[in-house]
């Protein structure tokens, strides 16, 4: 009988287990990077971000929504403060399908389509398109995610640097024992990089566009129950040559699900 008995408290622990993955782990993804979580049908998801280096400062207001267990949409909408002028960067519409999830004990894969269109408020920016693959694995102690994506320029308007190829890594670990009803947190350690084509804006393009851009950043999520703070700071490593190199910079991301 008494064998029966923890038979069966061990199948509650799973589904426990089970069950915290699904519901807590929404926003353990990479702040820089992408990753593969969606939000559940119907939720909604407002949330306020703010980058800044030492030249700049940019707001983010976004707002997700659960279209079905496995599709979320997203809208972001960046305002660039420079110069003292606070101007809207862009109109971003964002789409994220989980199209594969196998949840064990304490742990679950995931993988994701994601696509995102970014329409900028002059018709004399690029309208582009990025297309990524992401995957991850959750656990109670450890996180890997990965994505690896291309972004076409729609309209080649700019002399700007043309399609690239985007990729990522990130590294996470948990230092507390979880509980949905107490403070949880996560450390990151989060690679980046992207690989630039030249502009195909002329013939007579300039030569110095195009090159490759790798940054490190570690970062870190802090939930409670529906609410969650992600912050970090990211530093370009790699020399660039003809793009412009990644400042360091800071960014916190605050939001909630509802």
């Amino acid at each position: 009988m008494r064998g029966d008995k923890m038979t069966i408290n061990k199948k509650y622990l799973v589904i426990i287990l089970i069950v915290f993955l699904t519901r807590s782990s929404y926003a353990h993804e990479p702040l820089y990077g992408l990753g593969p979580d969606v939000l559940f049908k119907g939720a909604l998801n407002p949330h306020l971000t703010f980058q800044f280096d030492k030249h700049k400062t940019e707001h983010e207001f976004a707002f997700g929504y659960g279209i079905t267990r496995n599709w979320t949409g997203v809208v972001e909408t960046p305002f660039l403060i420079e110069n003292g002028k606070y101007n809207l960067e862009s109109v971003m519409l964002k789409s994220n399908y989980r199209f594969y999830k196998l949840d064990k004990p304490g742990l679950s894969y995931k993988a994701a389509f994601i696509s995102e269109l970014e329409l900028p408020p002059s018709a004399d920016e690029d309208k582009t398109l990025h297309c990524a693959l992401t995957a991850g694995q959750e656990s109670l102690r450890f996180y890997w995610f990965t994505y690896l994506g291309y972004q076409y320029n729609l309209t080649n308007n700019s002399f700007a640097n043309g399609n690239q190829v985007n990729y990522g890594v990130t590294l996470g670990m948990r230092f507390n024992k979880p509980d949905y009803y107490k403070p949880d947190f996560v450390l990151l350690l989060e690679s980046t990089g992207s690989s630039h084509q030249k502009s195909g804006a002329t013939i007579e393009s300039p030569p110095s566009n195009g090159g490759s851009n790798f940054e490190i950043a570690p970062t870190f999520i802090l939930t409670y129950r529906n609410w969650a703070l992600r912050g970090g700071m990211q530093f370009g490593v790699l020399n660039p040559r003809n793009v412009e190199k990644t400042e360091t910079n800071a960014k916190i991301t605050i939001e909630v699900h509802l």
